[in-house]
């Protein structure tokens, strides 16, 4: 047997943090909708970081009222300074 020569530990890779800025939605909290209807909800974001945003990239729910999907991934690269809709669909509270 030959002995095998190790190779340096390697860092581990960083995880790479997107950043986004919310630019508007379709209709704000208190808009009224007939119940049991079923709506969507776009948001508008802009990529503002330096890296594309890969097809598949997520948007997660982290907080407020669960109507709809709890994620949304995105069908597209969104590269730096593009803008991106993402729409849900919810059904209004009856």
């Amino acid at each position: 047997m030959i002995p095998e020569k190790k190779d340096k530990l390697k860092k581990p890779k960083e995880k790479t943090l997107y950043k986004a800025r919310f630019v508007k939605e379709n209709f704000a909290e208190n808009y009224t909708v007939e119940a049991g209807s079923k709506i969507t909800k776009v948001w508008t974001f802009r990529n503002d970081g330096t890296e594309t945003w890969p097809k598949d990239t997520r948007f997660v729910y982290t907080n407020g009222h669960k109507f709809g999907e709890l994620e949304k991934a995105l069908d597209k690269e969104v590269k730096p300074n593009e803008y991106v809709d993402v729409a849900i669909e919810f059904l209004a509270p009856s």
